[in-house]
């Protein structure tokens, strides 16, 4: 029976971050890095068969040696990252050929707090729809500005906050990858321009993404309640 996986993004250099911590997935978190907590989230559920970490070649080894000093049990590959999020996720993908994945979730390990409901519903959505995120409503008005003057204010009811993990039926992910470029900013962008809806569901507060150095202040307080 075909199973899912996840792709974990772990080969960005976190460049706004503080200058003590520049790799944000290495970032101590409560006693592991930040990568240890998206490893072991995936680890935990069920409904994930294969990780694939796509990481830089000269961490591949401390990947490799993370996996093992937190007992992941799941099957996991590490495969080494292009020069850009797109070309990461191609090669992530390409890991997985000869495998019986029938969904791929693609996950940013700078988000450690992923929780199983997102993840479980991340995967039986796309398996219904072909593509599912998670989003969050928006909270404030956005203006969008062109030469420093507002040219437009949407509607924020339609607008929502992109989450990851973000899950496709493998085939669906493959051809967007195939005949698009590197310039989208994530895979749903990717897969809504061959013409392909993708679901969004209610995401997580908690599902934070690392960028900056307050970001890794809010996980270690999340992490304690």
């Amino acid at each position: 029976m075909p199973e899912a996986a996840v792709i974990l993004l772990a080969a960005g250099r976190g460049t706004r971050m503080a200058a003590a911590a520049p790799d944000k997935v290495w970032a101590d978190l409560g006693g592991i890095p930040v990568l240890g907590h998206s490893l072991r989230a995936f680890d935990a559920t069920p409904h994930i068969a294969t990780i694939v970490v796509v990481t830089r070649i000269e961490m591949m080894i401390d990947v490799r040696r993370l996996a093992a000093d937190l007992g992941i049990r799941t099957t996991h590959i590490v495969v080494e990252g292009g020069a850009s999020r797109q070309e990461s996720t191609r090669r992530g993908i390409e890991a997985l050929v000869g495998l019986d994945v029938d969904v791929v979730l693609v996950h940013d390990a700078a988000r450690p707090l992923v929780d199983e409901a997102t993840i479980a519903t991340a995967t039986t959505l796309a398996r219904k729809h072909g593509a599912a995120i998670p989003g969050l409503p928006v909270a404030d008005t956005i203006k969008r500005v062109r030469g420093g003057t507002i040219v437009e204010t949407p509607l924020r009811s339609e607008l929502f906050a992109a989450q990851t993990p973000q899950a496709f039926q493998i085939e669906i992910l493959r051809r967007a990858h195939a005949f698009i470029g590197d310039d989208a900013n994530d895979d749903a962008a990717l897969v809504e321009r061959i013409g392909h809806p993708v679901r969004v569901f209610p995401g997580s507060r908690r599902n934070l993404k690392i960028t900056i150095a307050d970001d890794l202040v809010l996980a270690r307080a999340l992490l304690t309640t």
